[in-house]
């Protein structure tokens, strides 16, 4: 770890440590929950709430209460609705396979599982960054399991166009990084361009979390084999489950969220003026959207 890391992670402790029970929970408790498994996989999610279903998809290097409590958006959902929040495989406390076969599509599986595992015909479903591209491969393969698809801070890429090409290589080369034991920068980065870059507590969110919350090994398995989460043109064009997109305008997912938007027209497109990743997902715009949304496409009685 690079000296100005170590002196920057430290620093945080510190100011955890002086925070004391709030420290605490931020980085290390969990909601309590179960397990299912499937193929050797154990999965870890929370489950509660009443109403119509709602899955909840983290993101890259985090877990699920890191994404959805400290926003509190899962905790308020569940006054309308029954939260289920997934630790997606190789985060949290979910198994951490380390062979790239174990990822890709098997990560949408996932949901559907969970899904079967817990008796639910429909649900909603809403993932933020890498947990956007999950659900959006979710509503391309099992549309008859989804009532919506929320994509937030996240979009598509093409995986036939020359971008997408070099998107994927780029994966390769963050996935060295976590074997050779280094963290790394957003996966976003590969994202953006001049005026969409990952902010320096962007980069800093992800790489303490690379460092002190994450399995390298398995992260770097699930990065090559992002290529399994990709959707063809065809595919998104052809999406009739009802879709959000949110994403914030200085995050390097913009790019591919009004890609996503011109593949897909008739999706909900809700941009954050002035947001970056992070923010976005704190951001009250985002909640605003993801409840009214929830509320305009209920499921059939």
């Amino acid at each position: 770890m690079k000296s100005w890391l170590k002196a920057i992670t430290i620093f945080i402790f510190v100011a955890l440590a002086a925070t004391g029970a709030y420290g605490y929970f931020t980085l290390f408790h969990r909601s309590p929950g179960e397990y299912f498994e499937q193929d050797g996989v154990r999965l870890f999610y929370s489950d509660g709430g009443a109403g119509e279903a709602v899955v909840l998809l983290h993101g890259f290097s985090v877990n699920g209460d890191l994404n959805w409590q400290l926003n509190g958006l899962a905790p308020d959902l569940r006054e309308d609705y029954r939260v289920i929040v997934l630790d997606q495989r190789a985060h949290g406390l979910s198994s951490k396979p380390e062979d790239p076969a174990a990822y890709g599509a098997e990560m949408a599986e996932d949901v559907v599982r969970l899904l079967d595992h817990l008796g639910i015909n429909k649900a909603h479903v809403a993932g933020y960054s890498l947990g956007g591209y999950v659900a959006l491969k979710v509503a391309a393969m099992h549309p008859d399991r989804l009532l919506s698809a929320s994509v937030l801070g996240a979009g598509w890429q093409d995986p036939e166009d020359a971008q997408g090409q070099a998107m994927f290589d780029g994966f390769e080369k963050l996935a060295a990084q976590l074997e050779s034991g280094k963290s790394v920068d957003p996966v976003a980065t590969m994202f953006g361009d001049e005026t969409h870059k990952p902010t320096a507590w962007h980069r800093l969110q992800v790489r303490l979390a690379t460092s002190l919350l994450g399995n390298k090994k398995a992260l770097a398995a699930m990065l090559r084999n992002v290529r399994g989460l990709a959707v063809e043109r065809e595919a998104v064009a052809a999406i009739d489950t009802p879709l959000l997109v949110v994403c914030g305008e200085l995050d390097p997912n913009f790019i591919s969220a009004q890609k996503l938007r011109d593949v897909h027209p008739s999706c909900t497109f809700v941009s954050v003026p002035g947001k970056s990743h992070p923010a976005t997902a704190m951001s009250s715009e985002l909640r605003e959207a993801l409840f009214d949304f929830l509320r305009e496409h209920p499921g059939t009685p």
